[in-house]
């Protein structure tokens, strides 16, 4: 069934990455499709913010210049890999070997570059659009492709990951995105983003311009983003999952672990940006062995509000049942599936599942104006994420 196309204003992300400080809000909306027709449900659940700061210095240490950017530009492959890795699990297919050894001749990981994710920076002043997929000039004064070393932890040569971490509580946070650049000639900044790279490309996910910030040789220029997950919906794995794939300066034979809460509270391991596969971005599992991943929709009729430390619905109708379409319109990517319950209830909360390993993840859920719901009559429901 192909999902009814979004009306302003009924916006929803599940991972929106907005720089800086500014609020920006979110919503998770629920649609249902039976065979009296549609009813939208329109339940704003979350707001996500994300911190974007450019600062500059001069070679005694003395700063002398800061941009903090009110919002970042979401780009659609950021939205089209996320989608598809809550749907799929299939994430990207950027192959990490041989990235980080000296004398790699291979045009995306020339000596001494690295995996992961990278910072970027650039000259180009024109404003960026979401279906930018590079940088308007970067400035790459070591050739090769651009990356912003970690100063203090790269590269990383096994299993630990550029430390971007999951802080959790009442909101989480993920912190630790940051490198800095050591200018080589005289330039003016003006732009600033975030890719993820590897052996066969670098794809760009967020890309924001700025005020330029006049330097010279011998200046260091530092990017640093944070996503604030300031929402109701979104839970602590969501968190963890995605400080994994941010997670930046992976050398050969790296990955990095994240641990994960199932539904009956049990935890695991798994792995993500594993150093030696194809398709980097998506979860491993038994130390980046082979992935066994789907994602699933399931519905209860309870009405708890989310926090961050749910970890699955307050009351289950049904099974889990497995995601069968995707659509995704710019800026909005819509997750469907078909339900059939043997009994009546009125539906009022909803959750996107991971399962891994047999058993079940859940990312993130909400709840809304309930909907009644027949026995035996096949009905439709859709959760929309978009930036």
């Amino acid at each position: 069934m192909e999902p009814s196309k979004p009306k302003r204003g009924h916006r929803l992300l599940v991972v929106l990455l907005i720089l800086s400080l500014a609020v920006y809000a979110a919503a998770l909306v629920s649609e249902s499709h039976q065979q009296s027709g549609s009813t939208l449900l329109s339940d704003t659940i979350a707001k996500i913010n994300v911190g974007l700061t450019v600062t500059a210095t001069h070679a005694d240490g003395q700063v002398f210049a800061n941009r903090s950017l009110p919002h970042d530009l979401i780009l659609d492959q950021f939205n089209d890999w996320l989608a598809n890795e809550l749907t799929s699990g299939t994430g990207l297919s950027l192959s990490c070997t041989n990235c980080g050894t000296v004398g790699d001749s291979s045009a995306n990981c020339s000596s001494p570059d690295y995996c992961g994710a990278v910072l970027l920076i650039g000259t180009s002043g024109t404003a960026p659009t979401r279906s930018d997929t590079a940088l308007g000039a970067a400035y790459t004064p070591t050739g090769g492709a651009v990356r912003f070393p970690d100063t203090a932890k790269n590269p990383v040569s096994t299993t630990t990951a550029l430390p971007a971490d999951c802080n959790t509580g009442t909101t989480d946070k993920i912190t630790g995105i940051s490198g800095s650049q050591t200018i080589t000639s005289s330039v003016t900044i003006q732009e600033a983003g975030l890719a993820f790279h590897g052996a066969t490309g670098t794809p760009l996910m967020f890309h924001d311009t700025f005020t330029g910030i006049a330097v010279v040789s011998g200046d260091t220029v530092t990017v640093t983003y944070e996503l604030d997950l300031s929402n109701s919906g979104f839970n602590n794995n969501l968190c963890y999952l995605l400080a994994g794939f941010l997670a930046g300066n992976i050398a050969n034979n790296g990955h990095v672990q994240i641990t994960l809460t199932n539904t009956v509270l049990g935890t695991a391991n798994f792995y993500t940006w594993c150093g030696t596969s194809a398709g980097n971005y998506k979860i491993f599992t038994t130390s980046c062995g082979t992935t066994t991943e789907s994602n699933y929709l399931s519905i209860g009729t309870g009405s708890t509000a989310f926090t961050t430390s749910s970890t699955g619905l307050t009351a289950q109708a049904g099974t889990y049942t497995q995601i069968t379409g995707l659509a995704y319109a710019s800026p909005t990517s819509f997750f469907t599936t078909t339900f059939n319950i043997g009994s009546s209830n009125t539906i009022s909360e909803m959750g996107l599942f991971t399962k891994l390993s047999g058993a079940y993840f859940l990312m993130f859920a909400l709840t809304f104006t309930g909907i009644a719901q027949t026995a035996n009559v096949a009905f439709g429901m859709t959760i929309r994420m978009a930036d």
